[in-house]
């Protein structure tokens, strides 16, 4: 059978599979620097003990597979306010955890030594796992880049090309540019950032033009996360990984022995053993983690340290990456590799995700991040599918909020923004002391205490609650770029 023939794993495999483990630990150690929420949680703690895990121990398995576990953890704890690149984190957690089962249960039926059974996972990892997670990621990027081919996006007066553009130059103070002023500029930026997204996932799938590929995609990220007032290293990181995953195998056994040349002649130079060297850095993630995660009084710029740890790092990436490219030294692109049938269903599950959206079913969460996409009781605002397929009624029930005493709803009021009905009672549930005025169908009504509305105190499931998210949406069209959550999600 298919799970019977696959065969050991050579030198670059081994070190291919070790990079990819350390890289996820480092994302998911970026995601928890990036997005502190003032108290500590069990999910979130036991990430960063898997991140050490992994840090500690990059070749074995068990660290692999709770970093897999604890981040799927992670997934249902942060939902609903769960980030794209969270979401897609999750899909691959689940094809990590399936494989790593089924391959135990191959390696248990081989009846070799703890070695042999070792290896027997490892290779299933490298020829199912990798694989099925470069596919899921090109699931999402597909339609993340699609989504953008819609008439706001292309507009400069709301485009979120525009507003991230401004935003970068103004955290890193550049905002007197007055880029924002110069039409030549902002349509640059618009089509060059369109024409790149839809160029990666392609220039990735085709082996010719994958290793230049995987070179703009990581410089185009790099240069996204030069923002530092709205924090996407998390982002960036993780799409990094996935992107070198795509390079030959023998990349990887390259940056292991030169990174490990580095790293004992710094050691030789200070007088001090490797394996102390990396125990520093792995007492620095965690140090750092939990401080993070406690919010401490002196420290409280996780955020700030993330992007200054990011800079250098990317470049320093993007370096390595160039030379490599020029030089190609161990040949064209390998295959993307087909994982077995049964696992295509993670990928498939990441496609059908961006296609949630123009049902109508699930507007936050499905690849259309920063795209200014509008599908709204079957309008569209998208240049190719012109007209939404709803196979729900959430949009046939917006509510314009005139004014709250919650400060959060009145950011919709002065934002010129509508919710979903079950949006708003999601909201009012937990707070139902809030007092709202809001228009309905039409019709203006004065709510004193939310919780005693009919038409805003039904409950809602959980299951709902966490993943059927519809973002709020642009009462008056051109579609508004929705940088941010706002507390109705």
């Amino acid at each position: 059978s298919e799970m019977d023939t696959v065969g050991p794993l050579d030198r670059d495999g081994r070190n291919l599979l070790t990079v990819f483990t350390v890289g996820l630990a480092l994302a998911a150690w970026s995601h928890l620097m990036g997005n502190t929420r003032g108290d500590a949680d069990l999910p979130h703690l036991a990430l960063l003990a898997a991140v050490a895990l992994v840090l500690v121990r990059p070749a074995r398995l068990g660290g692999l597979v709770a970093l897999g576990a604890t981040a799927l953890w992670t997934v249902w704890d942060e939902a609903p306010r769960l980030s794209n690149h969270w979401t897609l984190v999750g899909l691959i957690s689940v094809g990590l955890l399936a494989v790593a089962a089924v391959a135990s249960v191959v390696a248990a039926r081989a009846g070799t030594d703890r070695a042999g059974r070792l290896e027997i996972v490892q290779a299933r990892l490298v020829r199912w796992f990798i694989p099925t997670a470069r596919w899921t990621f090109l699931g999402f990027y597909l339609w993340a880049s699609f989504d953008k081919l819609n008439s706001a996006f292309f507009d400069p007066a709301v485009s979120c090309a525009i507003v991230f553009l401004d935003e970068s130059l103004t955290s890193i103070g550049l905002g007197a540019l007055g880029v924002q002023d110069a039409s030549l500029v902002q349509w640059a930026v618009i089509i060059g950032t369109s024409a790149i997204e839809l160029a990666i996932p392609w220039l990735l799938m085709v082996r010719r033009t994958r290793i230049p590929g995987v070179v703009l995609a990581v410089a185009f990220h790099a240069v996204l996360s030069i923002d530092k007032a709205h924090q996407i290293v998390d982002f960036s990181s993780f799409l990094t990984v996935i992107y070198v995953s795509f390079l030959p195998a023998g990349f990887f056994t390259r940056v292991v022995d030169r990174t490990g040349a580095v790293v004992a002649a710094a050691a030789g130079r200070y007088g001090v053993r490797v394996r102390m060297v990396q125990l520093l850095g792995v007492a620095f993630v965690v140090l750092t983690g939990l401080a993070a995660e406690l919010s401490l009084p002196r420290f409280t710029s996780s955020r700030t340290l993330l992007w200054w740890l990011w800079q250098p790092t990317v470049v320093a990436v993007l370096v390595v990456l160039v030379r490599y490219a020029r030089r190609q030294p161990d040949g064209p692109a390998t295959p993307l590799g087909r994982p077995p049938a049964w696992l295509l269903v993670v990928p498939a599950l990441a496609f059908l995700n961006g296609v949630l959206p123009y049902v109508e079913v699930r507007t936050a969460g499905s690849w259309n991040m920063y795209a200014n996409l509008r599908v709204v009781d079957g309008d569209s605002n998208h240049f190719v599918i012109r007209r939404g397929f709803p196979l729900t009624d959430e949009h046939r029930h917006l509510i314009e909020i005139q004014g709250s005493s919650d400060p959060g709803l009145q950011m919709y009021a002065a934002t010129g923004l509508a919710l979903t009905r079950t949006q708003l009672r999601i909201y009012v549930v937990d707070h139902p002391d809030v007092a709202i005025t809001y228009r309905y169908r039409g019709e203006l009504i004065e709510s004193p205490r939310a919780g005693d509305d009919p038409l805003l105190n039904e409950p809602v499931s959980q299951f709902r609650e966490k993943f059927q998210v519809h973002r709020a949406v642009t009462i008056d069209p051109p579609e508004q770029c929705l940088a941010l959550w706002g507390v109705a999600r």
